[in-house]
């Protein structure tokens, strides 16, 4: 571990920094590696990632771990790329198993079990780990570990990373209701939804689409099986949608179990592609 930097930051301020300015001596940084980052008193982390004149993606600090965590978006494939970071939190050695699991509930390939060491980083950028050649598969991953704590990121893109990336913290817990800040919905761009629902009995989620004054625009329930997860453009939900130029509104989801859930919004062209978790409420 490299010895630690300390910073100022004023009250209500923000402190924004290169890690190559917080370790200027260092120049060899890989994706093997992570950034811890402790306070005096709470703060809201957040990190850009991105590659000179390719792309760029964000991502939220990481605050509490689990021994069970669902990175909601899993996908390969000729024109897909996803990998997985996982950090061991404490001292304590381990093993991490991953379950490649398919939209229908089904698991791809066999279980992956890997050591991970005290305060150690796997990271996971090859999925024939689970499967053999290049056919696309989509769907979601769950981790578990047999001891430790711990959290981690995945960050999915084109297999070069040079088009479009995006970036999602493993998720440690799910929720009956969210809320999603924004949506897009129009001839060039587009707003996804997708829903994992990883228990052993049904789900029934309520989706519904408001406009910038609070009016429903559109709304319907969706039930999903267990283990399976949906993921549709806007559109899709809802056919009625299409041909409308949506640029402001928001999106309530309502289940009456936990589900696991993020939103996508992008370009057609895919020239760019942002993910965000919805907020509990």
């Amino acid at each position: 571990a490299a010895p630690a930097v300390n910073r100022q930051v004023a009250e209500n301020g923000v402190s924004v920094v290169a890690v190559t300015d917080l370790y200027p001596a260092s120049s060899n940084f890989t994706e093997s590696m992570y950034l811890e980052v402790s306070s005096d008193v709470p703060v809201v982390p957040f990190e850009q990632l991105w590659r000179k004149n390719e792309s760029v993606a964000g991502l939220n600090g990481q605050a509490n771990g689990s021994r069970l965590l669902y990175c909601p978006q899993y996908a390969t494939g000729p024109e897909l790329r996803s990998a997985v970071s996982v950090v061991n939190l404490g001292g304590q050695a381990g093993r991490l198993s991953f379950r490649f699991i398919g939209d229908d509930g089904v698991q791809i390939g066999m279980m992956e079990s890997l050591p991970i060491e005290p305060f150690g980083k796997l990271y996971l950028s090859d999925a024939r780990l689970f499967i053999q050649g290049v056919e696309e598969k989509t769907g979601y991953l769950e981790v578990s570990s047999d001891g430790p704590r711990v959290t981690g990121s995945v960050v999915f893109g084109d297999p070069s990373n040079q088009r479009f990336a995006s970036a999602l913290p493993l998720q440690s817990a799910g929720a009956r209701k969210l809320v999603y800040g924004h949506l897009v919905s129009s001839a060039d761009f587009f707003t996804g939804l997708a829903l994992v629902n990883p228990g052993s009995t049904a789900v029934n989620v309520s989706i519904e689409v408001f406009d910038r004054n609070g009016q429903r625009i559109k709304g319907k329930t969706e039930k999903i099986d267990p283990g399976k997860k949906i993921s549709r453009r806007l559109t899709e939900y809802f056919p009625e949608l299409t041909g409308l130029n949506l640029d402001s509104g928001y999106i309530q989801v309502t289940s009456d179990q936990e589900v696991f859930s993020y939103a996508l919004f992008g370009a057609f062209d895919l020239r760019f592609l942002a993910a965000i978790q919805g907020r509990k409420y």
